[in-house]
């Protein structure tokens, strides 16, 4: 099993990540009482797969970076699969609530918001971040907020951090690259279920915590959530000047892209400060 850092996934996807050798791999299970079993995974899930002309004849710097590209495409494949599953297995919770998450251990969660509630907390609330990631506590809990464009509406999601454990393997041909997973494995069946939420409510908690109560852009935001998450290209076809991906559209004049870190986003220092009203 590789466990090199580079093999590692990035804090920027909602499960773990990590990239085996074989299509059959041996894990231990935690049984109870210390006791571990070994658990046996297979990895042989088609993903993905990337033709590349004459790979094996590449000289080395391009063919690294060819698997290097092929590896990241795959994991935004195995990103929108993890949504998909999310949307069936979820359990239905509409309100923002802690009391249910109380009667588990975990106090770190991964929270995922459609891009147009995402955006609003990062230029409303305020909340500190790198990329694509946001950060909030609320009480004892800590809650990374992720984004992904298939969430449309108030769609949301709440999921235990690490729960979900995803295996990859990468395999070579002369002229394609393949990449095969296991299924998402629970690591921690004990700990709380997927819950599927209302973002609005989610955004309203959130904005409690930082004295923004009764923010009416909060509703302004659920009620043009069609409009803000309809995937749109800038004028004249163009895509992300980074990637390449789609530009996602927060207003007329600003966009971002959610497979990397660009955007054209104004900064709070540029909004001036940010309107308050005291928390009810």
């Amino acid at each position: 099993m590789d466990c090199r850092p580079e093999a590692l996934m990035s804090r920027q996807y909602p499960f773990s990540m990590e990239f085996v050798d074989r299509e059959l791999v041996s894990i231990p299970r935690d049984v109870g009482q210390g006791v571990t079993v070994p658990q046996h995974v297979r990895v042989d899930v088609p993903l993905y797969r990337k033709s590349v002309a004459c790979l094996a004849d590449l000289p080395e710097n391009q063919r690294k970076q060819a698997i290097n590209t092929a590896v990241e495409e795959a994991k935004l494949v195995a990103y929108e699969k993890f949504v998909l599953s999310l949307q069936i297995i979820a359990e239905y919770e509409p309100y923002f609530r802690l009391d249910g998450l109380r009667e588990h251990a975990e106090r770190e969660y991964l929270l995922l918001l459609p891009p147009s509630h995402w955006s609003h907390l990062r230029l409303q609330v305020a909340l500190p971040g790198r990329g694509r990631s946001l950060h909030a506590r609320y009480d004892e809990f800590a809650f990374e907020i992720l984004s992904h464009s298939r969430l449309h509406g108030n769609e949301a999601y709440l999921v235990s951090n690490q729960k979900y454990q995803l295996y990859l393997h990468v395999r070579e041909g002369s002229d394609e690259i393949r990449i095969s997973r296991s299924e998402f494995l629970d690591r921690s069946p004990g700990s709380a279920p997927p819950t599927a939420l209302q973002a609005h409510h989610v955004l309203t908690g959130l904005a409690e915590r930082d004295g923004l109560a009764a923010d009416p852009d909060i509703v302004a935001v659920e009620q043009s959530v069609p409009e803000a998450t309809e995937e749109k290209r800038p004028e004249g076809g163009a895509a992300c000047p980074d990637c390449g991906g789609v530009i996602h559209h927060f207003s007329s004049h600003e966009a971002f892209c959610l497979d990397c870190a660009w955007d054209n986003l104004s900064r709070l220092s540029e909004l001036g400060p940010t309107k308050r009203e005291p928390a009810r």
